[in-house]
C-alpha cells in the first residue's frame, strides 16, 4: 500500500507513492464546474474512455491505458474542454510516475498547470497546489534540490496563508500532505530537525481533523519514529512506532511488518538485542502470512543486521575485558 524511503539502514517510511498518491489524494478536481462530475470528464465518451483507462491502471496494463488517455485528451482538446483536457493530463502524469519517468511526468503535470491556470484557476487553489507537489516531487528525484525546496516551501507557505482564511477539510489536509512529503524530502537531504517538525505539524492536523485512530495518523507516527531515530531518540522513536503499529493493527494491518521492523531496529540501537530479535521475527511471520515479499526481504536484512551488531558487541566486550586483564 505504502512505498518506503530509506532514512538509515532497517528505517522505512510508510509515506505514500512517488510523490502523492494517483489522481489526488483529496480529489484533484473534485470542486466540480458547471455540472462537471468530479469523476472525469462529463461528455460520456470521454467519461467511458477515462473509466476504462482507469481499470487498465488498475490491471497493471499501463501501455494500453495510456492510448485511450491520448485518444481521450484528443477528443478533449477537440472540443476544447479544459476541465477533460486537465484531468486527462493529470492521469498522463500519474503513469509516467508509476513507470519513473520523471522528465516525461514533469511535462505532463506543467501541461495540467498550465491548462489549469488559462482556464481562470487561482494559483492559490487546491487543484494547482496539488500538482505543484507532484511537481516538487520530481524535482527531487531528478537530484534538482533546490528547485525541490523552492517547490515545496511555495506549496507549504501558501496553503498555511489559505487555511488563515477558510478553515474548509480538503485544504487543511492537502497542507498536512505537503508537510508530509516536504518532511520527507528534507529527511533525505540530512535536514532532520526540519524534517521533524513538518512530521511534527503534519501529524498534528492529522490528529485533529481525522482523529488519532485514523490510518494516515499512524504512516505520520511510523515516520516521527525513524526521525526521532536518526536523532538518537530512541525511547520517544519507540513510543511512536508503539503507537503506529497500534494503528495499523485496526485499519492496515499490511502495515505492521514494516513497523515492527522499525521497532526491531530501534531496539538494536539501544543494544536491547534479545528484544529486537523477537520484535524481527514477530514481524517476519507477520510479513509470510501476508506474503509480503517485498517486506519479507527488508525483514531478512535487518536480521543479518542484528546479528553484525550483536557479533560486534560481543567482540568489543572480549577485547575490553582482555585490556582490563592485562
Amino acid at each position: 500500500m505504502y512505498a518506503t524511503f530509506r532514512l538509515a539502514p532497517g528505517l522505512g517510511s510508510l509515506i505514500g507513492g512517488t510523490t502523492v498518491a494517483a489522481a489526488g489524494v483529496f480529489g484533484l478536481f473534485s470542486s466540480t464546474k458547471d455540472g462537471e462530475s468530479p469523476e472525469g470528464p462529463k461528455d460520456d465518451d470521454i467519461t467511458l474512455m477515462v473509466k476504462r483507462a482507469k481499470l487498465l491502471i488498475d490491471q497493471d496494463k499501463s501501455a494500453e491505458a495510456e492510448i485511450i488517455l491520448h485518444q481521450a485528451l484528443k477528443l478533449s482538446q477537440g472540443r476544447q474542454i479544459d476541465y477533460a483536457i486537465a484531468y486527462v493530463y493529470d492521469m498522463l502524469g500519474e503513469l509516467a510516475l508509476k513507470e519513473e519517468h520523471w522528465s516525461k511526468a514533469e511535462r505532463l503535470f506543467k501541461e495540467t498547470l498550465k491548462v489549469l491556470v488559462s482556464s481562470g484557476t487561482d494559483q492559490d487553489d487546491n487543484a494547482v497546489l496539488e500538482i505543484s507537489l507532484k511537481i516538487a516531487g520530481i524535482y527531487g528525484k531528478q537530484g534538482r534540490h533546490q528547485l525541490a525546496q523552492a517547490g515545496y516551501q511555495w506549496c507549504v507557505k501558501t496553503l498555511e496563508e489559505k487555511v488563515t482564511k477558510a478553515t474548509d477539510e480538503d485544504t487543511v489536509l492537502l497542507l498536512g500532505m505537503c508537510l508530509h512529503h516536504y518532511a520527507a524530502f528534507a529527511a533525505m537531504q540530512g535536514q532532520l530537525f526540519h524534517a521533524r517538525t513538518l512530521i511534527s505539524k503534519a501529524l498534528m492536523i492529522c490528529r485533529t481533523v481525522q482523529g488519532n485512530d485514523h490510518p494516515q495518523t499512524g504512516v505520520l507516527l511510523n515516520d516521527m519514529g525513524t526521525m526521532y531515530v536518526e536523532q538518537g531518540l530512541y525511547e520517544e522513536a519507540i513510543t511512536c512506532f508503539q503507537e503506529a503499529k497500534e494503528v495499523a493493527e485496526m485499519y492496515s494491518v499490511e502495515d505492521v511488518p514494516a513497523i515492527l521492523c522499525n521497532m526491531g531496529m530501534t531496539l538494536v540501537h539501544k543494544k536491547e538485542f534479545k528484544e529486537a530479535e523477537k520484535t524481527l521475527q514477530q514481524a517476519l511471520a507477520l510479513a509470510r502470512k501476508n506474503h509480503d515479499g517485498l517486506s519479507k526481504r527488508e525483514i531478512l536484512i535487518c536480521l543479518k543486521d542484528l546479528e553484525k551488531a550483536e557479533n560486534a558487541e560481543k567482540l568489543a566486550a572480549e577485547k575490553n575485558k582482555d585490556e582490563q586483564s592485562n
